[in-house]
């Protein structure tokens, strides 16, 4: 367990499958780019970084400017816009809980009340009008109405393909995942990542994922390998009623917590053991690293159990099959990032193979631990480990 928790802490989390830490998100929609200086002016007028009592003051005063012109209701609603969008994308990357704080679903609020008293509507209204309920599928329509309005916008397509997903809506499901592949939203090096996460899973997997890009590529996937078997659970998702009322019907104890963060990720564990739970490697450190004794390297995932287990074989199994994959013959800057996520199963096989004295196959392994720590820079994370 010493050897599997040193993994966890110098290999796993440095690597970038992370959906924020690869290319940090910024959900925007059409004009909303936001220059730094205008960025910074935000951050200080919200008091985003650090609030203060004041901020409700100046939020009140500022909804009650009387807007005269044409001119300044374009102005209010772009600045709503772009508000709205600084403050989703700080949400988004925030690693300790995946609810926007009070503060932010405050100003969130507030700028999608200015965009509406503008009376200048368009796709960004109805998109932000869904995005601030938090999954809240009662407010699906102004997704759908984004969606008539713009029908190849791609963040509103993939918040298709996620609505769908947690509603189980199968037949739209299918038809926006096509759509969410033609569109080419996540890169093809995603999609054989996911390919080879969903090779390492247990038969009746609970698969815990966290971010985009990790998500909805296994969506993708587990619906075209017809992995029924499947549960995946994504923590954004959490946030849904809905979505919270379809795990409880398939048996899954949930925690009494509305905030989902690192407790609650150790709560629905612990209460779902039996569920065979593995936990992608996109999921921050922060939300596994208390549960780290229960955790052991399987594939591209942790799987939780509190029984100890030894998971040489299935590392095995899943290394022969995956040691020819698309994602690791790939040589795009993208799949040399996540090939990292690779070796902490290869060094439970070296590990196994050094045990067993069988030379060739430690010479095999330590040959592609070489050529991943090269093509992913973690030359130096591979000697610590291999010193541990």
């Amino acid at each position: 367990m010493k050897f599997i928790t040193f993994l966890f802490i110098h290999i796993v989390f440095v690597a970038q499958i992370n959906a924020q830490e690869v290319t940090p998100a910024a959900p925007t929609n059409s004009n909303s780019t936001i220059q730094f200086e205008e960025r910074e002016e935000l951050e200080q007028e919200l008091e985003i970084s650090s609030p203060q009592p004041k901020a409700a003051t100046k939020i009140k005063l500022k909804s009650e400017k009387k807007v005269v012109t044409q001119t300044e209701k374009v102005q209010q609603y772009s600045k709503a816009i772009r508000t709205f969008n600084l403050v989703e994308t700080k949400s988004n990357q925030n690693t300790l809980q995946r609810n926007p704080t009070v503060k932010e679903q405050q100003v969130l609020d507030h700028s999608l009340k200015q965009m509406e008293e503008s009376e200048y509507l368009g796709v960004d209204f109805y998109l932000a009008h869904y995005k601030v309920g938090n999954y809240d599928m009662s407010k699906l329509h102004y997704l759908e109405k984004a969606y008539s309005l713009n029908p190849e916008d791609k963040e509103i397509i993939k918040h298709l393909v996620g609505a769908y997903f947690i509603l189980e809506n199968t037949e739209k499901l299918d038809k926006k995942i096509g759509e969410m592949s033609s569109g080419n939203i996540f890169e093809t090096d995603y999609y054989a990542y996911a390919n080879d996460v969903v090779v390492g899973l247990m038969k009746n997997a609970t698969l815990i994922s966290h971010g985009d890009k990790d998500t909805y590529p296994l969506i993708k996937v587990l619906r075209e390998q017809n992995r029924r078997d499947v549960t995946l659970i994504n923590l954004d998702f959490l946030q849904s009623k809905d979505y919270r009322s379809n795990l409880s019907k398939k048996g899954y104890v949930l925690p009494h917590q509305d905030v989902i963060n690192a407790d609650y990720l150790s709560a629905f564990c612990n209460l779902n053991s039996a569920k065979n739970i593995q936990i992608a490697y996109s999921v921050p450190k922060n939300y596994v690293q208390n549960m780290v004794s229960s955790l052991y390297v399987r594939g591209l995932t942790f799987e939780f159990t509190k029984s100890k287990k030894d998971v040489f074989a299935q590392n095995l199994s899943f290394f022969n099959y995956v040691k020819n994959s698309p994602l690791l013959r790939s040589q795009s800057p993208l799949s040399n990032q996540l090939k990292s996520n690779y070796m902490p199963s290869l060094l439970i096989l070296k590990k196994g193979h050094v045990k067993e004295n069988n030379t060739v196959k430690v010479i095999e392994i330590e040959a592609f631990l070489k050529q991943i720590a090269e093509k992913s820079n973690k030359k130096e994370e591979l000697n610590k480990a291999d010193v541990e």
